[in-house]
């Protein structure tokens, strides 16, 4: 699991394993498709790549990616394009999918809320806090997901909520409780927490000062059958079948 990396993937040691999470950020100052430099499109392509590394290096079979509000050239390229750049992920934009081979669901949405009016980086964040489009846009995430990856926290954190905090995010993890989440975006929250049964992971690998330290580090899990099965059987009202993409 990793998030926020802003351009500086390259610098990030990931670990072997299985499957690779990423909750946005993926670039940095990033102003679009406008910029006459391409700049975004040049390392978002170098990112893809890097992905394809890690798949070729570290034995990961998939990979699952959502945006962030750094990700301004995704937002531009739309969902369909982009999926096309990052060829060697799952590309997530409120959708879930399978992992490959096995009936665990991935759920992944960028959508979030601001963290401060005067940021400049906006991009996936639509809405005002407490609208009823933002209750709509939580509400489609699917009761029995096992996975979700956001790019914003949810309020219950404590400290490891942050200012971006959604309160209607927490709600949506109360009441779908996947058994696991994944985000970033406070980069002053890293680390694992707890929020009712689900595990709350926080995988940002820039500190505040967006630098790459030993003290922020890609976070391992290891997702057993029986966990997720003991997990599962005291959810209520469960599909009978893993879902498809939507």
């Amino acid at each position: 699991m990793i998030s926020d990396t802003h351009n500086l993937h390259r610098k990030i040691d990931v670990p072997a394993g299985d499957v690779l999470l990423h909750s946005g950020d993926i670039l940095l100052r990033d102003r679009g498709m406008n910029d006459p430099l391409q700049r975004g499109m040049d390392d978002l392509w170098d990112f893809n790549v890097w992905l394809g590394e890690q798949k070729r290096t570290k034995g990961f079979f998939s990979a699952f990616v959502i945006a962030g509000n750094h990700d301004t050239t995704l937002a531009d390229l739309g969902t369909d394009k982009t999926r096309a750049v990052l060829s060697n992920a799952q590309y997530l934009y409120n959708t879930e999918i399978a992992v490959p081979g096995t009936d665990i669901r991935v759920y992944g949405t960028p959508l979030h809320l601001p963290n401060t009016a005067k940021s400049t980086n906006t991009s996936f964040q639509p809405f005002e806090r407490g609208s009823e489009d933002l209750k709509s846009a939580y509400a489609r995430i699917p009761k029995g997901v096992d996975v979700l990856l956001t790019h914003g926290p949810p309020t219950g954190l404590g400290q490891k909520s942050g200012d971006a905090a959604c309160s209607e995010l927490e709600n949506t993890l109360r009441s779908v409780e996947p058994f696991l989440h994944v985000h970033g975006h406070n980069h002053h929250g890293y680390g694992a927490s707890k929020l009712g049964r689900t595990s709350v992971i926080n995988a940002c690998q820039l500190n505040g000062m967006f630098q790459v330290t030993k003290r922020q580090l890609p976070v391992v899990m290891d997702i057993t059958e029986d966990a997720l099965q003991a997990h599962r059987m005291n959810l209520a009202d469960l599909p009978s079948e893993p879902v498809a993409e939507r």
